[in-house]
């Protein structure tokens, strides 16, 4: 579960967002970045899992709970410890050349007899899991909202059955647990309308992109230096290096970067950077945009996917 949330960049969900404005062909997430950090965490730390009784198909169980389903193509080509489900006596390169047919894309971390274990972390099914459960309990703590259910029972009640039409194995949950299941959803419900999507949270968010856009082009950063090194290095300017939006492209450089920029660039001693800083000002005096309206969008109608929303 921690290593599930690796890859989240400087101010958490906002940078993808910022990420997709600077870039909008740029395929960034930050499950896909925590793969890539979870590879440096093995690295960097000459970590030999076969010390710890582990091995290739372990590795891709820890990334296939990460992103709550089997890895992308770049991932299954790029390491031989997984597998691509193209039938009995296909060969891959034979099916890929065929016209209109997609290759299977199957987990190769555990087999169907553990599937249940890939709705524990990232529950694509349905939406309730570890990950969640912490932090929906954690931010209603933080902001003040009484929540009413622990979702302990959940975890004591949990068991694995059969689905009797697919004969999958899921984590399943008694009749009695549904008061639990409908107060996670409300909790989820409540945070979003109180928290998450609050007019002042989406202001500042909207404001904050707009100046770390503004700044882009002028602060550079170079992955062998610390972020505080960034923008001034022996008194002179970087004028090599990446900017904010693309250093997701760079998982040393993306690892060392943190909210600290909002201070770092607040304090930078670069005119070019002058509209920037305004805006973050605005943002210290409570100077935020103004809401011009609000309405309600219909996710299955607009044609959005519901993680731009």
């Amino acid at each position: 579960a921690l290593c599930h949330d690796l890859g989240h960049g400087p101010f958490s969900h906002v940078y993808e967002t910022y990420v997709g404005e600077m870039n909008p062909t740029a395929r960034f997430s930050h499950e896909e970045m925590s793969l890539k950090l979870f590879d440096q965490l093995v690295e960097r730390n000459n970590i030999d899992i076969a010390r710890y009784g582990l091995g290739p198909e372990d590795v891709s169980f820890i990334k296939e709970l990460i992103v709550g389903g089997p890895l992308s193509e770049e991932e299954i080509h790029s390491r031989s410890n997984t597998k691509v489900g193209v039938g009995d006596s296909e060969d891959e390169d034979q099916v890929r050349k065929r016209p209109g047919r997609k290759i299977r894309r199957t987990r190769s971390g555990r087999g169907p007899e553990k599937a249940w274990l890939y709705e524990i972390v990232n529950n694509k099914l349905s939406g309730l899991d570890v990950d969640k459960l912490d932090y929906y309990l954690r931010d209603s703590h933080s902001a003040g909202i009484t929540v009413t259910n622990e979702f302990s029972y959940l975890l004591k009640s949990a068991r694995v059955c059969r689905d009797q039409k697919r004969r999958a194995l899921h984590l399943c949950y008694p009749e009695k647990a549904i008061q639990t299941v409908i107060d996670v959803f409300s909790t989820r419900f409540k945070l979003h309308k109180r928290l998450y999507q609050h007019a002042k949270v989406k202001q500042v968010e909207l404001m904050l992109i707009d100046a770390l856009a503004l700044a882009d082009p002028y602060m550079l950063f170079n992955s062998s230096l610390s972020q505080a090194q960034a923008l001034q290095h022996d008194g002179r300017r970087l004028t090599k290096g990446m900017r904010l939006s693309e250093s997701f492209l760079d998982a040393n450089l993306f690892s060392k970067l943190d909210d600290g920029i909002f201070t770092l660039l607040t304090h930078a001693n670069d005119p070019r950077l002058l509209p920037a800083q305004q805006l973050l000002g605005r943002i210290h005096r409570r100077e935020l945009y103004k809401l011009a309206g609000e309405c309600e969008i219909d996710a299955r109608r607009s044609g959005i996917p519901t993680h731009q929303l």
